[in-house]
């Protein structure tokens, strides 16, 4: 009878609990987002034969896009349809260097963007996203983003623009991936290489030539070579069709993980109820969570091991060359940390924390 009882109890708080909710949500105003993603999505077949679900009601997911619209579709499921990501794909609303004014100005609320693009109007963007031969892999991201001073430096620092950070988002090992191999910092001197920001910077300090064109443009620039390598997630790079031209990829990679924004304008930000703002925090975080710890190791070694098959080159730098070259782009670091308060922040707390490392 006791037990009876018991669960008699436990249905009557469920039913109240679930009704409250109910009645919440129905209460809560709706509210739609403009959001622009400034990175091309996944060819749907690279997401059928790689891509993975976070849950059965996910979609499948291959890149930061398809990342940023599930996040669309979770924040929807969790308010009842109430508040919507209305999702517009790369270069739809605005080019991607004209999508952080856009963001800053309220003509989007929501940007899923890559840092660079924005290092013009704040530095920030030069740090935002890891320094160059600092963390060595997935897991280190992870420690910064979320159990360190990082994201409360970042909110200050984009602040500043009208903008709310929210955290990082899907971005990966990104280097240098190239038509000719490289074995020590000599092989660089004089080749073209796509970077920008703090990319570009890496570039010309290793004796290369900085070479800023939109992703849309990489494959055509290798073609008439234009450009003779790039730097991106390598992941990325056999899906867009860029191991046709760049047989030969350097590892470590330059930025073990070289993450993407997720950031919201302020004004909308400070409009949105507690219980929306809430949820868009926890479905950020927990997305970004699931992509460092499973889609990406899962994405660059099913991508290394099918290139490699076919002929691409991953050639590891020996530890005297990786050794060089970091002592040639330290002064980056400093050069950085120099363009503003938190910019030096960001830098001491790396330096901190790889020294425990």
């Amino acid at each position: 009878m006791k037990k009876m009882r018991f669960l008699k109890i436990m249905i009557s708080v469920l039913s109240a609990l679930a009704f409250t909710t109910t009645a919440v949500a129905a209460e809560l105003p709706k509210v739609t987002w403009k959001v622009q993603s400034c990175c091309p999505g996944s060819n749907p077949k690279f997401i059928k034969r790689l891509g993975l679900k976070r849950t059965p009601e996910s979609i499948g997911v291959g890149s930061g896009d398809d990342l940023t619209q599930e996040l669309s579709r979770a924040v929807s499921a969790r308010t009842n349809g109430r508040f919507q990501l209305k999702h517009f794909a790369y270069n739809e609303l605005f080019a991607t260097t004209e999508a952080y004014e856009a963001l800053e100005k309220g003509a989007i609320d929501f940007w899923f963007g890559p840092p660079w693009a924005f290092s013009g109007r704040n530095p920030f963007g030069h740090v935002s996203s890891s320094l160059p031969y600092s963390l060595t892999n997935h897991d280190q991201a992870y420690d910064i983003m979320f159990n360190s001073d990082f994201r409360k430096i970042a909110r200050r620092a984009y602040a500043k623009n009208n903008i709310y950070y929210l955290c990082g988002s899907m971005g990966g090992a990104d280097g240098i991936t190239s038509t000719f191999p490289i074995n020590s910092m000599e092989d660089l001197k004089g080749k073209k290489v796509r970077g920008g920001g703090i990319k570009g910077k890496v570039v010309k300090a290793l004796g290369g030539i900085d070479v800023t064109i939109s992703p849309a443009e990489i494959y055509s620039a290798l073609e008439r070579g234009m450009i003779d390598g790039l730097m991106m997630p390598f992941y990325v790079l056999g899906e867009r069709g860029y191991f046709d031209r760049c047989k030969y990829v350097s590892k470590p990679a330059v930025f073990a993980n070289w993450w993407v924004d997720w950031a919201c304008n302020m004004d909308s930000w400070k409009k949105l109820p507690k219980e929306y703002q809430d949820i868009l925090q926890e479905e950020a975080d927990a997305l970004w969570k699931w992509d460092l710890k499973v889609l990406l190791p899962h994405l660059e070694n099913a991508v290394e091991n099918e290139w490699s098959k076919k002929g691409v080159k991953y050639i590891t730098l020996s530890q005297h060359n990786l050794d060089k070259i970091r002592q040639t782009v330290a002064p980056i670091w400093d050069e950085v940390g120099a363009m503003s308060p938190e910019n030096a922040e960001v830098v001491n707390l790396y330096r901190e924390y790889l020294k425990q490392k």
